[in-house]
């Protein structure tokens, strides 16, 4: 899974638009995403028709048949229709139904002219419209796990051993640093729901959760061999230990992590089974992220995935 963002004002304001492509490095977009505050509001309507067409044209997207392509168009205004060198939304659409991407709308609030647009900008690219409430009503529920799930991340982090040029060792421990700073202010149940992902994601893809400079990663997967490393690409602590003593201490943190994930993974289905429970009294249908689960699940169907 990978995942972009097209922030999107006016002509005028602080910025039109900007373009943050798709990663599977979702720390790196939850810091992205909660780095952007509202501000430029008020004076309907907005840059929508250049948003849509960054996110279809700007972006790089994957090729493969059995890709999904979506584009979540989420806002409480209409496109400016009056400029006269904007690529206006049909044309936009048109384009992305030619490369496969489907477009839904999601409008926020109760302003009728978004909803004609909307309605019409998911007509037009094969995609579903929705209207949830201005404040979005994302469900967050907290379970009794999710303080046991957090640390345990924490703990999972920490097993990382960065090596390369002594500049890639500092950038990756830059980006855990922020990381662990972005986590460290976000609910009880986003830690938990965080750590979740990564636990599943750090088997499988790895540099998606600890970087491509991770020597437990590297090691597990057989791309490097510890006992041939240059003594320079190590840190301070593995120069001083013997080959031997390299690989025996990497086989540890392997270990140690293999351990705190079957922790994480055990909780999580408790977790999961107690969040089964609460959908079942209703909530969350009407919300933003209920009405995208929709929308997936839809689409993903058409192409042998299920959830």
């Amino acid at each position: 899974m990978r995942v972009g963002l097209v922030a999107y004002r006016d002509r005028g304001d602080a910025y039109v638009t900007q373009v943050t492509d798709l990663t599977g490095d979702l720390d790196a977009m939850y810091s992205k995403l909660m780095s952007f505050a509202a501000e430029g509001g008020g004076d309907t309507p907005e840059s929508v028709n250049q948003a849509l067409a960054d996110a279809v044209d700007k972006i790089k997207w994957g090729d493969g048949k059995n890709v999904m392509r979506l584009i979540f168009l989420v806002g409480d205004a209409p496109p400016h229709m009056d400029y006269q060198d904007d690529v206006k939304y049909p044309v936009t659409a048109q384009a992305a139904v030619k490369k496969n991407i489907t477009i839904h709308t999601i409008r926020c609030g109760n302003d009728p002219e978004t909803e004609r647009v909307w309605q019409d900008i998911a007509h037009k690219a094969e995609g579903r419209y929705f209207s949830i409430a201005q404040e979005g009503g994302a469900v967050a529920v907290a379970t009794p796990f999710d303080a046991d799930i957090a640390r345990l991340d924490g703990d999972m982090r920490g097993t990382a051993v960065m090596y390369g040029r002594g500049e890639e060792r500092e950038a990756a421990k830059k980006k855990m640093d922020k990381v662990a700073e972005t986590m460290a202010a976000a609910p009880a149940e986003a830690k938990a729901e965080r750590a979740a992902y990564a636990s599943r994601a750090a088997k499988e893809s790895p540099s998606a959760v600890f970087g491509g400079a991770d020597l437990v990663s590297g090691a597990g997967s057989g791309a490097v061999d510890v006992a041939k490393l240059p003594a320079e690409s190590l840190s301070d602590e593995m120069k001083k230990m013997s080959p031997a003593e390299r690989k025996a201490y990497i086989d540890k943190k392997a270990a140690e992590r293999k351990a705190i994930q079957a922790k994480i993974d055990d909780l999580n289905k408790k977790r999961a089974a107690y969040l089964a429970d609460e959908a079942k009294k209703g909530g969350g249908k009407d919300s933003f992220d209920g009405k995208v689960l929709d929308a997936v699940r839809e689409k993903s169907a058409k192409i042998g995935v299920t959830y």
